[in-house]
């Protein structure tokens, strides 16, 4: 259920993400450099949560991923696709 004000949305290029600010680095760089790629090799989807009266500007954000894996378990061929992070 959405807060009062405020709408989930799944992330576009409508979205102001140099605008979002989060005291952990971390979640400005997944949000600025790597969502958007995520999203395009369906790795992950990505929603964010903006308010009604200024739809661009991102409140939160929330990744889903459907599961994750040991490096070792993927085929080398595949492996271009998905993204490297520490476990």
């Amino acid at each position: 259920m959405e807060p009062a004000g405020y709408r989930l949305k799944p992330l576009g290029k409508q979205h102001d993400r140099d605008g979002f600010s989060s005291s952990a680095g971390s979640l400005f760089a997944y949000l600025k450099s790597q969502a958007s790629p995520e999203m395009r090799r369906k790795a992950s989807a990505v929603f964010v949560l903006v308010p009604e009266d200024e739809p661009a500007r991102i409140a939160g954000y929330f990744a889903l991923c459907a599961r994750g894996l040991a490096p070792g378990a993927v085929p080398e061929a595949a492996r271009k696709c998905i993204p490297r992070y520490p476990r």
